[in-house]
């Protein structure tokens, strides 16, 4: 159990490691965990000031408190499973492993960017997810979650598979597939591009639909007070 401040290197830390404590752990050096991670309620876990920082687990990664960032990017590496039911709101999240799942509980994910680099199933998707979401070229992410929303941007070059309603209110593209039950593009002014096979899909929220060269297989609505659009003055085909 860590209540203060953590400096390491690469096998440092070879055991089951909770940051506990009320207040601020601060992370001073490049940390790796061989094992799993739990940050407990009331505590924060962030990098040092002004520094860059990597905090590395192999194992799970559960968290309870508060992920964040300096004004430098502060970098979580997870190869096992993750689990939110805090504030994860660290400046980039790299899911390393193959295998794993993720849970958005009842906490919040604003991470400035969550990179997919193995393939992952969405278990629970009980609060909305921000920031942007990449996945890897030859990465799935599979939502099981009956129900999904990523309010910022998503690049998906790999899968993105669903069978459920998948919420995308901000910018989508990719060079990847999406395979989803329900679709929903419902943010205000959205870009949207890619390759879509959907059950359904709508054009749904306010503002503008910027379409970029886009095919959508399925059956497609445009919901009343959305205008959908190619942008500036390039010809676009939907």
């Amino acid at each position: 159990r860590i209540e203060g401040d953590v400096t390491g290197a690469t096998g440092a830390f070879v055991i089951e490691t909770v940051f506990g404590g009320a207040g601020t752990r601060s992370i001073l050096s490049a940390v790796t965990i061989t094992g799993n991670v739990t940050v407990d309620a009331g505590t924060q876990v962030v990098n040092q000031f002004t520094v860059a920082r990597t905090l590395t687990a192999t194992g799970n990664f559960v968290n309870n408190g508060t992920l964040s960032s300096s004004s430098a990017t502060f970098t979580i590496a997870v190869a096992g499973n993750v689990t939110n039911n805090g504030t994860w709101q660290n400046g980039v999240t790299n899911l390393t492993g193959a295998g794993g799942t993720i849970a958005l509980n009842a906490g919040s994910v604003t991470a400035t960017g969550l990179n997919v680099n193995g393939d992952r199933t969405l278990a629970t998707a009980d609060a909305p997810a921000g920031g942007t979401w990449t996945v890897a070229a030859g990465v799935t992410l599979t939502v099981a979650a009956p129900a999904f929303t990523q309010t910022g941007t998503v690049t998906n070059d790999g899968s993105f598979t669903s069978a459920g309603t998948v919420n995308l209110n901000g910018n989508a593209g990719g060079a990847g597939t999406y395979a989803i039950g329900a679709l929903v593009f419902g943010g205000g002014n959205q870009s949207i591009a890619g390759t879509y096979n959907v059950t359904t899909a709508a054009f749904a929220g306010s503002g503008t639909k910027s379409v970029d060269t886009t095919t959508i297989t399925g059956a497609v609505a445009v919901n009343a007070g959305v205008t959908v659009a190619n942008p500036f003055t390039v010809a676009r085909t939907l």
